[in-house]
């Protein structure tokens, strides 16, 4: 017997991209595709970024849609509109798709993104890289870990920059693992991805395997810094400006003196936040890199570079 699929599109605004992903994973959709905007139609103004997700067609999709699309509205009050951006600010888009065709539109759109020296690839393409370059391979299926959004492309812009080799990285909120396996390919001795969800935990470790890098990668299940030693070089934490602000007073705690804090989901509106936040908790405000209305920045315990 056939099994359809609900094809559930979200068209947003670059402001709403993440937020617009965790709604559908939290309706219960398995992944997400978040589509790069089409050519000329970048700014923040326009409904630029297509953000999907499947649930199984069955009974109780139609409560989902309504809730999918009663929290969309809601980020009003969170993400005040600017006066030139569209009304309303988020879209839903629905279709059926039989299951054959669902998995070939994970294919379809997640294609290899060259990031720097960093080639973020799904297994079943075959990437030979070149001198100096390190491919990390990804099966879809987490929010954003394919490294196709912008604030994951900031991170590992970042991580390139900091990364010099032999360093000990905790990658706070891992998902799919895409930024630790990316730090161990550039040459951190030993890194620690933290995830609260077991699913991401599961799928993390599973993109560990599918790389060889159990030697240098684990996979732990916890709460942002609960259960972390001191003495990291390195913290990356990929995720929005509310839980960066409250992680930060505890970073100097596990952070070696000339540590470094990596810190991207930032919108640009809150990036102010963040900084008043990284210099209230001690630390050095280094450096902040933007892409599409997002911030990553780069920060550091005093104490010598790490």
């Amino acid at each position: 017997m056939d099994r359809y699929w609900l094809e559930i599109t979200i068209e947003t605004v670059p402001v709403l991209a993440e937020m617009s992903g965790e709604i559908l994973l939290e309706a219960g959709c398995g992944g997400v595709i978040c589509q790069d905007p089409p050519p000329g139609e970048t700014g923040l103004s326009t409904r630029s970024y297509r953000v999907t997700g499947y649930l199984p067609l069955q009974d109780g999709c139609d409560r989902k849609i309504e809730e999918i699309k009663e929290h969309l509205a809601a980020l009003d009050r969170f993400f005040p509109p600017g006066p030139d951006e569209p009304h309303p600010r988020a879209r839903v888009l629905l279709r059926r798709i039989k299951e054959e065709k669902w998995g070939e539109n994970w294919k379809k759109h997640f294609q290899p993104q060259f990031i720097g020296a960093v080639i973020i690839t799904p297994p079943w393409h075959e990437i030979t890289a070149a001198p100096g370059q390190v491919v990390v391979k990804i099966e879809p299926g987490m929010a954003f870990g394919t490294g196709t959004h912008p604030s994951t492309v900031l991170s590992l812009r970042l991580l390139q920059e900091v990364i010099r080799g032999g360093e000990t990285v905790y990658d706070i909120g891992t998902g799919s693992g895409i930024l630790a396996l990316a730090a161990a390919g550039l040459g951190a001795a030993q890194v620690t991805g933290v995830d609260i969800d077991p699913v991401a935990v599961a799928e993390a470790r599973r993109n560990v395997k599918r790389n060889k890098m159990a030697g240098q990668v684990r996979v732990v299940q916890g709460d942002l810094l609960e259960n972390l030693e001191p003495g990291a070089d390195l913290v990356v934490i990929n995720i929005i400006a509310d839980i960066i602000i409250n992680v930060l007073p505890g970073l100097p705690r596990i952070l070696k003196p000339g540590g470094r804090v990596i810190a991207s989901g930032i919108i640009l509106s809150r990036a102010h936040e963040v900084k008043e936040a990284v210099l209230a908790a001690g630390l050095e405000y280094q450096k902040e890199i933007t892409e599409e209305g997002w911030v990553a920045c780069l920060a550091g315990r005093p104490g010598g570079h790490a």
